[in-house]
C-alpha cells in the first residue's frame, strides 16, 4: 500500500474528525513531501507533519514513540496568517483558552 491509498481510504474517517494510525509499512511522511509545521501544540509526540490539500485543509501527522496518528486540519495555517489565526483559535486548546480568557475579559471591562 502506499500513502495516496491509504489516504484514499481513510479520508472520510479523517474528515469526520477521527484520528486513524498510520500503518508501519507506509514510508515515513518525511520521505514523501509532508513536512514539519511552524509550531504545533504538545500532545505527548516527538514530531509533527503536515501536508496541504488542495481545499485549503492539511493532513497532520503525530509522530508517537512507536507510532504515526494522522487527522485531518480543516483550515491550513500556512494559507496566511488570518487563516493561522482561524485554525489556532478553532483547532487547539490553546486558541480557544485564548477565546474564552479575551471573552471574559471584554465582557467584565464592559459589565462595569
Amino acid at each position: 500500500m502506499d500513502w495516496n491509498t491509504w489516504l484514499a481510504a481513510v479520508e472520510p474517517t479523517l474528515r469526520a474528525g477521527h484520528e486513524a494510525i498510520v500503518p508501519k509499512d507506509l514510508p515515513h511522511p518525511s520521505e514523501v513531501g509532508f513536512s514539519r509545521p511552524f509550531i504545533a501544540e504538545p500532545h505527548g509526540q516527538k514530531d509533527d507533519w503536515v501536508y496541504s490539500l488542495g481545499d485549503g485543509s492539511r493532513i497532520h501527522i503525530h509522530e508517537f514513540e512507536h507510532s504515526l496518528v494522522a487527522h485531518i486540519d480543516p483550515h491550513d495555517p500556512a494559507k496566511g496568517p488570518g487563516i493561522a489565526f482561524l485554525h489556532w483559535t478553532t483547532e487547539s486548546a490553546s486558541g480557544r483558552m485564548f477565546l474564552v480568557t479575551t471573552t471574559l475579559w471584554v465582557l467584565l471591562r464592559f459589565l462595569k
